[in-house]
């Protein structure tokens, strides 16, 4: 299976947890085939572990994509890497690991943080980031906006996405209060609502858009980036 090429205009195209319709979800070879193509930026999710270090999985537990009915936060780093992803035996990344393939490729990171964080988890994540020297080419996006709210104090010019699956005016004020852009679902959007949060000085991305047409109908109405499992 290969990646489906759209007519992207100026839309930056984000890989939604690595090319994940061809490798397995969050894993280093989904990365690693999303830093081979032409995509802006490889999107992940971000946990805490018992042991407050940094890994890469969607979910809290572990069942779906690892087979252990566990969840993330009940284990040490050690433990994770005992396990092996049940579709190719990888063990579960580790966010450094991560950002040693947007660096490899020069690939945007988009950090999706799971759960809301406490001020010391957001300053690890932070120095995690620093860590890698990566902090300038990392956009942190969350549903919880507690976090953003939180990393905004800590990090006042960081690039920063409100994940939602709405948009009304209550959505617009929390963009302009606490100077975030905006990630929609690609199924409440509309032109309109494109250009009222740009024109406030916002950028727009949506997820997860896998259908050819209507990521093209997306990026005609101007929208800033598209986040896919298999379109670039």
């Amino acid at each position: 299976m290969d990646t489906i090429k759209i007519s992207k205009l100026d839309t930056k195209m984000v890989a939604h947890r690595g090319v994940s319709k061809i490798e397995p979800e969050n894993t280093l070879a989904a990365f690693e085939l999303a830093g081979k193509t032409s995509h802006f930026g490889i999107e992940c999710d971000v946990h805490v572990t018992k042991d407050k270090k940094y890994v890469i999985n969607h979910d809290f537990s572990l069942m779906r994509t690892y087979g252990v009915e566990k969840n993330i936060e009940e284990l040490t780093l050690s433990e994770l890497k005992e396990i092996k992803n049940l579709v190719n035996q990888a063990p579960v990344p580790e966010y450094s690991q991560y950002f040693e393939i947007c660096k490899k490729y020069s690939k945007t990171a988009v950090v999706e943080l799971k759960g809301v964080y406490t001020d010391e988890e957001l300053k690890g994540l932070i120095e995690e980031t620093k860590k890698a020297d990566y902090l300038e080419n990392t956009v942190f996006i969350a549903f919880d906006l507690i976090n953003l709210i939180n990393l905004r104090e800590l990090l006042p010019d960081q690039k920063m996405q409100f994940l939602t699956k709405v948009y009304n005016e209550n959505i617009l004020d929390a963009l302009n209060r606490f100077s975030l852009d905006l990630d929609i679902s690609y199924k409440v959007l509309t032109e309109e609502i494109i250009k009222e949060v740009q024109n406030n000085g916002h950028i727009v991305n949506c997820w997860t858009v896998d259908d050819k047409e209507i990521g093209e109908e997306l990026a005609s109405w101007g929208i800033d980036m598209i986040t896919s499992n298999i379109l670039e």
